[in-house]
């Protein structure tokens, strides 16, 4: 069953009741469950507009993007402080941190995303404002084999030590030919999923933390 949401209209946005408080539910398809003398009325696409039986008004929506709710309006209080040229150029978590932060300002209105859903429209957005990958593969670390090597900022690193989630024991391949082992790197995949069952994704960078 799809979720809805609440938005403040004409009132005080820190004084808005829940869905449940109101005694609404949205039941799919369009069909709301309402309070007597309640009516609701279809503004535009997942956006209904509520009038409560004392006249009182809120705005609706339902849940059925595959970024989340209110993912079109989060985007658009990013785009109104960040051009979407300086987007394109930012860093994974540069976009992340731009999402949480508008996610945090529209969340005092009534309406946030969760975690999960800031993640996966950082990725997207990443993703689809990179003409190539933000990183290369490199090839194989010359004493073994099984060691790959990604190329990324300008530097090559050896991934070594997984430990199911992130290459814990990484260095920077240094000297004229890459072969000596430099520093202490923990090196994490960034993933965007490709299937629709959230089974499959592919790596999309590699994040990079100099072990102190």
């Amino acid at each position: 069953m799809a979720q809805a949401g609440i938005n403040p209209h004409f009132h005080d946005p820190h004084e808005v009741p829940s869905i449940e408080e109101l005694g609404v539910e949205y039941l799919g398809g369009g069909e709301w469950q309402l309070p007597e003398g309640a009516e609701i009325e279809s503004l535009s696409g997942d956006d209904w507009l509520l009038t409560l039986a004392d006249g009182t008004e809120y705005r609706l929506w339902s849940e059925e993007s595959t970024i989340g709710v209110g993912a079109e309006d989060l985007l658009d209080i990013v785009f109104s402080n960040v051009s979407p040229e300086e987007l394109k150029n930012l860093s994974l978590e540069e976009i992340r941190a731009a999402l949480a932060a508008a996610n945090e300002e529209f969340g005092i209105k009534g309406r946030n995303l969760s975690a999960e859903e800031i993640e996966a429209a950082a990725s997207d957005i990443f993703y689809l404002n990179q003409e190539t990958k933000p990183y290369e593969d490199a090839g194989r670390w010359w004493q073994d084999e099984k060691i790959k090597l990604i190329k990324k900022g300008g530097s090559t690193y050896a991934l070594h030590g997984w430990t199911g989630s992130e290459y814990a024991e990484c260095w920077k391949c240094g000297g004229d030919l890459a072969t000596e082992a430099i520093g202490s790197y923990t090196i994490t995949p960034v993933y965007r999923d490709i299937g629709d069952d959230d089974t499959e994704a592919e790596i999309i960078d590699y994040h990079v933390v100099e072990n102190m």
